[in-house]
């Protein structure tokens, strides 16, 4: 059996992103490759810009770990920004022409593929799930780790305060995100590190840092005179409205375009996935609610190397300890819709005869110095406190 993964971030990548989905990508790999008869492929797309080169391609990952550098290959240049927040909205997510082609192009030359297993559709316009029409003996498998398909934002929640039931079709899109990011910039910044990667200039690393930096606030510097400087010639209008002004041209107010991307989401997933992974059974639920078709649809479970201990545990009589405290740990990121800052606000509060009894443990990447302020507040009133940098 032949598979390939794909993922928006290739699962070794040198910046760990991607989080809980690229520790399950890895872990599923490795898996899959230590059994006989089974090959894996992994592709990602939408974060490697090259700006020496145009157009979307595909080849081998040149950059970052050494390690399975057999199998892993990422599409160059795609006509789709990731993660989703990147090309907030942006209708190449349901269609883009040149990048579905490569990627039809990577499953002839690669394939052919028993199951295509995509881990999410950031980076590529949806377009891609009709690959069957090509390839009609390869399983399409869907994995929801997050809402992607129905939201743009990615998880139903709206200007990251509350949980999102209903879109107002479209409307409440328009006001969702509190900064929408210039995605020329977003390109440039991806072509600078893509290029310094490629030479082997790893990040993290003084050199990678004093290259990106100065490079990046040229290229700020660089597309703030572009625009200027267009508008200026164009009588202070855009460049779209500039070109556009004598042209007969569709007008429609924004929220039409994120209803018309939850529609063809959900259809092109019902119309050509043979099945459709969600991560707990709550997911299905939300999925089915928004459009999934039930029958595709089963809970798939993301398991970690630590499943090979469970047959050697027992369950605790009691959560507390013999000195009658208790540990409770926060993983995850320091994000509103993880539940970190009501679990904060909560600890704050928690009358002090409680909190004494409490020891507490929060392994998270750092936001900033203000929620670093808040947790060693936290000492103060609680048995102890443990904090590590990281996800």
């Amino acid at each position: 059996m032949k598979i390939l993964f794909y993922n928006w971030v290739d699962y070794l990548d040198d910046e760990k992103r991607g989080g809980g989905v690229t520790v399950y990508q890895r872990n599923t790999i490795q898996a899959m490759r230590a059994e006989d008869g089974i090959s894996c492929v992994f592709l990602s797309s939408g974060i490697s810009y090259d700006v020496l080169q145009s157009g979307p391609r595909w080849e081998r990952i040149k950059h970052g770990p050494s390690e399975d550098r057999d199998i892993r290959f990422e599409i160059v240049n795609s006509g789709v920004l990731a993660p989703s927040h990147h090309s907030f909205g942006d209708e190449r997510q349901t269609t883009e022409p040149a990048t579905t082609e490569v990627f039809m192009d990577f499953l002839r030359k690669n394939g052919p593929f028993d199951v295509v297993h995509f881990n999410n559709l950031e980076g590529l316009p949806a377009d891609v799930l009709k690959l069957k029409e090509h390839f009609p003996e390869t399983r399409v498998i869907f994995s929801l780790h997050n809402y992607y398909p129905v939201c743009p934002q990615v998880n139903l929640w709206h200007q990251e305060r509350e949980n999102c039931v209903d879109f107002d079709n479209g409307r409440k899109c328009e006001q969702c995100l509190p900064h929408q990011h210039d995605t020329r910039i977003i390109e440039l910044a991806n072509g600078v590190a893509f290029n310094l990667k490629k030479r082997g200039v790893r990040p993290g690393s003084k050199m990678f840092d004093r290259g990106f930096g100065p490079a990046m606030r040229l290229a700020g510097r660089a597309v703030g005179f572009y625009n200027r400087r267009i508008r200026k010639g164009n009588g202070g209008q855009t460049p779209q409205v500039a070109s556009q002004n004598s042209l007969l041209r569709r007008v429609e107010r924004s929220h039409v375009k994120f209803a018309r991307r939850r529609t063809a989401m959900v259809e092109a997933i019902n119309t050509h996935c043979d099945r459709v992974l969600c991560v707990s059974d709550r997911v299905g639920v939300v999925a089915s609610k928004f459009g999934i078709a039930p029958a595709l649809i089963q809970t798939g479970y993301i398991g970690t190397q630590h499943a090979s201990k469970y047959s050697e545990t027992s369950p605790k009589s009691t959560l507390t300890k013999p000195d009658g405290t208790l540990t409770l740990a926060f993983l995850g990121y320091m994000r509103h819709d993880k539940g970190f800052f009501f679990l904060l606000d909560t600890l704050e509060t928690t009358p002090a005869d409680i909190a004494a009894r409490i020891n507490i443990v929060i392994c998270s990447h750092l936001l900033d110095q203000h929620c670093m302020d808040r947790i060693t507040a936290l000492s103060d009133r609680f048995a102890s406190v443990l904090f590590a940098d990281g996800y």
